[in-house]
């Protein structure tokens, strides 16, 4: 990996994958499980998450500069690095194609009625297959300052609604009782879907050691993020019927009134939402590159990014309807994050960190004996 980041490149990173999620569906699916329960929730599986991060940078932090396919192939060989792999290509390109086609439905329904979808996702390939063809490096400075600018649109999009919010939504606090809450809700812990980044992190920072440092600070924002947006959501709108079909921090930045001066102020946060959605999209796919690179010594992998962008286009116009779409987005990403983020990839971690610590233990051993 020639190119190497900083570690407020990295959060960044980290953090621009929760917000655009925050802006397209997190905050209306997390609502729809818990109701008015959802900021409750989300201080839960804030804790959670920090719990779960701190494991996985203690693991991490045992292999260096190894990210989880270099891990993978220490503890299985060949063989478990190719399944890990490929497993996580196919979760990044399904990743990709559902997001920009959830943001593209948006942006036809808000602006484009007159368009087809396949021209608005074929705009949104071309800008993310250019942005890979200049390189890893643009992308991620590219991301550095799109980011703030993110911050900044969905704290102003909380505050500007400040006198517009109705605090009855939060009750019943609980909302459906205790089980829904903790018990049921604990599946929303799905929103930090960003730690996989993590995983592959530690072969992209110019300092290993921070991964401690970068994996706490992503997690404690996404998760203030993630509680500001659904916070926004929950205390404005009665029923999601409403904001079903579109992104939901978008019809909240459409309340907010500040004289005729701040009219429409929607309009200049769905344009920053597009460059950030384009930024975020161009980084996945760059980093499907470099997991193709590593799994089967590509030098040269630019030609690849034309291949990406026809798959990309093929997953995203598969759905037929907005309701398979929203299925797609409720249940499969879901839960596909569940698995491969939270569960296949941690036991592969705790799997390599004991081996690695029987390992040193043998080798103390060995060299008392000797």
């Amino acid at each position: 990996m020639k190119e190497k980041v900083g570690s407020i490149e990295a959060i960044a990173l980290v953090l621009i994958i929760v917000i655009n999620h925050c802006i397209i569906s997190f905050p209306k699916n997390i609502i729809a499980s818990t109701y008015s329960a959802s900021i409750i929730n989300v201080i839960f599986i804030t804790i959670l998450a920090l719990i779960f991060i701190h494991f996985v940078s203690k693991f991490l932090n045992k292999f260096n500069d190894k990210n989880i396919l270099g891990i993978s192939e220490f503890l299985g060989g060949k063989t478990l690095k190719y399944i890990v792999g490929v497993l996580f290509l196919i979760y990044f390109l399904f990743v990709v194609s559902i997001t920009l086609r959830s943001f593209c439905e948006s942006l036809k329904i808000i602006y484009f009625q007159n368009y087809a979808i396949t021209f608005i996702i074929g705009l949104f390939i071309l800008a993310i297959v250019t942005c890979n063809f200049l390189g890893l490096k643009s992308i991620v400075r590219s991301n550095l300052i799109i980011s703030p600018l993110l911050i900044i649109s969905i704290v102003f999009v909380f505050v500007g609604n400040i006198k517009n919010f109705n605090y009855d939504h939060i009750y019943p606090i609980l909302g459906n009782g205790t089980f829904t809450t903790f018990i049921s809700g604990m599946s929303n812990i799905y929103a930090f879907s960003s730690i996989a980044i993590i995983y592959f992190l530690p072969s992209y920072l110019k300092n290993n050691k921070e991964i401690k440092v970068i994996s706490y600070t992503s997690t404690i924002l996404s998760g203030v993020l993630l509680l500001i947006s659904i916070a926004s959501v929950l205390l404005i709108f009665d029923n999601l019927e409403s904001i079903e079909q579109i992104l939901p921090l978008y019809l909240v930045a459409r309340v907010i009134e500040f004289g005729r001066f701040f009219q429409r102020i929607d309009a200049v946060f769905l344009l920053i939402w597009i460059i950030s959605i384009i930024s975020y999209l161009s980084f996945i796919v760059a980093l499907c590159n470099n997991i193709f690179k590593e799994l089967f010594n590509i030098e040269n992998s630019n030609m690849l990014n034309g291949i990406w962008g026809l798959i990309v286009l093929g997953i995203s116009l598969f759905p037929k309807n907005l309701a398979f779409i929203r299925f797609l987005e409720n249940y499969v990403y879901k839960y596909s994050v569940i698995g491969i983020v939270f569960v296949f990839s941690f036991v592969i971690l705790l799997l390599a960190y004991i081996k690695k610590k029987r390992e040193f233990i043998h080798e103390k051993e060995q060299k008392k004996i000797l």
